[in-house]
């Protein structure tokens, strides 16, 4: 039987906090569209935080840092989870041009999967 490490607990965080950007990234960064799996008041904290560094530095260059995590992070996520999160955010997509319900977009995005 295989011990936990005490850094499991921490690699499933990043591995989770990772998907949770690369889904923010890539269903709209800062624009008017929500990212459905994220709760409004996070996305709209860092809605605030994109605005503010666009104003800083410029939408171009922070378009630029956000595309370099973006590829930075599909490198490191591990391929399944990178492979669910574009899943899961083309079924969103879908599902904005096609009336379904949760449950038709939780077994199309099964069959996606597969």
């Amino acid at each position: 039987m295989a011990q936990r490490n005490s850094n499991d607990g921490l690699a499933r965080l990043f591995v989770a906090v990772g998907a949770a950007v690369l889904y923010y990234l890539g269903s709209g960064k800062g624009e008017e569209n929500d990212a459905p799996l994220i709760p409004n008041d996070i996305e709209g904290r860092v809605d605030l935080v994109v605005a503010a560094l666009n104003t800083q530095f410029g939408k171009r260059w922070v378009d630029f840092g956000l595309h370099a995590l973006t590829s930075h992070l599909q490198k490191v996520l591990p391929r399944p989870v990178v492979a669910l999160v574009n899943v899961i955010y083309n079924v969103e997509q879908f599902a904005r041009f096609t009336e379904m319900s949760g449950y038709q977009k939780q077994q199309r995005a099964v069959v996606w999967a597969r």
